[in-house]
């Protein structure tokens, strides 16, 4: 209670304990009483560049080198299975394998996003060695269900540990890049999709080597990439300290179009994958030569990943998503046309160009779902979680198929069509953005200069201009220390207003003034929004929404407006919890109270749930603990992105900012005091 921390300016609020405002305001440090040293690859805008950043996306690209370019090969495994130690059984026996291992390097990843949104890069290190271990243990598997612990179990599940995570650690270092980063990344798997099969097929079938060595050679040399990537690898943003696992995102539409798109890719995505080299050499190709069909597909996939990925940047990520499913779906209708070694390189080539934007475009579209960079990687890998469904029961179904008719006709004709509903729901999640089908989906939310991105109409946010990062962040820290000096002088005013002995007249006057000084305090505490979206050069207009020119006290909707714009930085930070409720109902305390009067007390309820009288109820009604400690946590969070921001934009003047406060220095403040006149 406000009424027994006068002395302890709100020490004693639990929940939050209200770091920002107790912390000593020391040059060099930021706001938070542990003093933490600013982090170096801590949050602030993505940098979508640097020697930091491509050093993420190259460890990147060697995990998916490793793993999906190790899963995109599994044709030549089938092939050999069906000749040499699993001959007895059938195809989609064996494509089982296949098909669990492409399900669990996905639906692992609804354990391995939430791990990297937690412990960041550590997860790598202990997934690579179990990677390289479960690669030696296959070289020793003779029976089929050796090979499925082992392929299809073991290796499945530590894939996801590191793709997904992988993904995750990439869209937190790139944002206007995001899909073109994500794409070169993946495409290490297309150059993995096109060297692994062609040392299987040749250790397999044109060497002496054998099963065993020639997949322990696969893994000695995956060994120097795993390395790469446990070193090159670094998490950007703090740990998530909230749930491990959202409920949140299956509430979102868009993120369940998403998902169900994929799943339906999947099915049709993976039976030329499985089976084009089988279907190969029905067409009189030799074994050897059908084993680089896989690694045609792979080499033209390198491109269908960097290009479309490059182009959604600039066209749309949900568009390319969904052409990438629609012309794939297409193409696996046509792969029993091409019926000999020309229409079957050439097929290979325009397949592995278009299904290359599948999973490059998934991960491009689920990373834009979440507000708060934090949660990518569980988004990431509950989205994919859900769509590996499709990788685990297309390639049997096919088989079944197979096996019933006899024939790859009719699989082409299922898969194909599954491949082209899906690109057809991931149209219709382009429907959930704000642009709608025929949009494009960056359009109207361009990145504007300075790492700001606003609304390219109707919006309550410019670029400021005036100020830099640096000196924005200065008049914060200026503003909290004016928050901190007031907030005993408010708490002394609550015990005041509450305490129940004292006369009645007391009590009331005693009431009136508090809310009055809460008005007051409010204001400061709006003008620290203002100034902390101004380091992020977003400045808050007073013009109101409508034509007519209403909304006199608009300026205050629009800081609001502002912080919770999908283009803010800051709206992960206020999104949390019940943040930014909170910060609307001191906003609604705020407009009653500042003209506070016995004979003016509010009568009715609102959506805030706020009592229909205050003398009836009492100001402890209002939880005002609840409403600081959730405001001053998201000013203190939003603080430590601010620092790094100005840090990394403002870095020539940003020692400017910890001089002496002269007495010129605080003028700002008396500027634009009066609120009401905004």
């Amino acid at each position: 209670m406000l009424s027994t921390v006068s002395e302890q300016t709100l020490a004693s609020l639990d929940r939050s304990e209200v770091r920002m405002i107790l912390a000593d305001q020391e040059p060099g440090h930021h706001i938070t009483s542990e003093k933490e040293p600013p982090n170096a690859t801590g949050a602030g805008p993505a940098p979508d560049g640097g020697v930091r950043a491509w050093l993420v996306a190259a460890g990147a690209a060697s995990v998916f080198f490793c793993t999906l370019g190790l899963a995109n090969s599994f044709g030549t495994f089938e092939e050999y299975y069906l000749t040499h130690q699993l001959k007895g059984n059938t195809a989609s026996a064996i494509s089982w394998i296949g098909s669990l291992q492409s399900f669990l390097q996905f639906f692992s990843g609804m354990l391995g996003g939430p791990l990297f949104d937690r412990f960041g890069a550590q997860v790598f290190w202990p997934s690579a060695i179990a990677y390289i271990f479960a690669l030696m243990m296959l070289s020793l598997c003779k029976t089929y269900w050796e090979a499925m612990l082992v392929q299809g179990v073991l290796m499945g599940l530590v894939m996801g540990f590191l793709q997904i995570p992988a993904f995750a650690a990439v869209s937190q270092y790139f944002d206007k890049k995001r899909a073109g980063a994500l794409g070169l990344a993946v495409a290490g798997s297309s150059i993995g999709g096109v060297i692994m099969p062609i040392i299987l097929s040749k250790g397999f079938n044109g060497s002496s080597l054998g099963f065993g060595w020639t997949v322990r050679v696969v893994a000695f040399v995956m060994l120097p990439f795993m390395g790469l990537s446990c070193v090159a690898i670094k998490s950007r943003v703090p740990p998530r300290k909230t749930h491990f696992f959202l409920l949140a995102p299956y509430k979102q539409p868009r993120f369940i179009l998403l998902f169900t798109a994929l799943f339906f890719m999947f099915i049709g995505m993976f039976t030329p994958m499985f089976y084009l080299t089988t279907y190969a050499t029905t067409q009189g190709m030799s074994a050897t030569l059908a084993g680089y069909l896989l690694a045609l597909v792979n080499a033209a996939s390198t491109f269908g990943r960097i290009v479309p990925g490059v182009l959604a940047d600039k066209y749309g990520r949900f568009n390319t998503f969904a052409i990438g499913g629609v012309t794939t779906g297409i193409l696996v209708f046509c792969m029993t046309n091409a019926t000999n070694n020309a229409g079957l390189i050439v097929y290979a080539i325009f397949f592995g160009f278009c299904s290359g934007a599948i999973v490059s475009g998934a991960s491009a579209t689920f990373s834009s779902c979440p507000d708060n960079p934090q949660d990518i990687g569980t988004y990431m890998g509950m989205g994919m979680a859900i769509s590996g469904l499709g990788a685990l029961v297309g390639p049997p179904i096919n088989g079944a198929i197979l096996a019933r008719y006899g024939g790859y006709f009719e699989c082409c004709m299922f898969s194909g069509a599954m491949g082209v509903f899906g690109g057809l729901i991931a149209f219709a999640a382009k429907l959930t953005t704000k642009e709608g089908l025929l949009g494009l989906l960056e359009s109207r939310w361009a990145p504007r200069s300075g790492g700001a991105e606003t609304p390219s109409s109707g919006s309550s946010s410019t670029r400021l201009g005036l100020l830099s990062p640096s000196e924005e962040l200065s008049r914060l820290r200026k503003i909290v220390a004016r928050l901190k000096w007031k907030l005993p002088f408010l708490a002394e005013g609550y015990r005041l207003a509450t305490q129940r002995e004292a006369p009645a007249e007391v009590v009331a006057h005693a009431e009136i003034m508090f809310k009055l000084d809460f008005h007051e305090y409010y204001a400061l505490l709006e003008r620290a929004l203002v100034h902390l979206l101004g380091v992020f050069g977003i400045a808050v207009s007073a013009a109101p929404k409508n034509a007519h020119g209403m909304g006199l006290h608009r300026y205050h909707a629009n800081v609001i407006e502002a912080l919770e714009a999908r283009s803010s930085p800051l709206r992960g930070v206020f999104k949390t919890g019940d943040r930014l409720r909170q910060l609307r109902r001191a906003k609604e305390l705020r407009n009653r109270w500042k003209t506070a009067d016995l004979s003016q007390e509010d009568i009715k309820g609102d959506e805030f749930g706020f009592a229909r009288n205050d003398r009836v109820s009492g100001l402890e009604s209002y939880d005002l603990e609840k409403i600081l400690a959730d405001i001053f946590d998201a000013l203190e969070d939003g603080y430590q992105l601010a620092e790094t921001h100005a840090a990394q934009t403002d870095m020539s003047r940003s020692s400017q900012s910890q001089g002496a406060e002269s007495e010129i220095d605080w003028d700002f403040i008396v500027d634009a005091m009066d609120w009401e006149a905004v």
